[in-house]
């Protein structure tokens, strides 16, 4: 995912993975990716009714 610039919903990122896409699935992705924005590593942006992800550029400092 992080090789290709574009916007993720959970279904597309649960489709990435082995197995059907269960409820609990979901949630987990959805629970990984809260945590993953805290740390600032991607965003998340609600269009109507969807939630789409994308990865945050980050900048070094030297």
């Amino acid at each position: 995912m992080h090789t290709t610039p574009s916007h993720w919903t959970v279904e597309q990122i649960a489709a990435q993975f082995t197995g059907k896409n269960t409820k609990k699935k979901l949630a987990a992705i959805v629970e990984n990716l809260e945590r993953l924005e805290w740390f600032g590593l991607v965003i998340a942006e609600t269009h109507g009714n969807q939630t789409i992800w994308h990865h945050t550029e980050s900048t070094k400092t030297a």
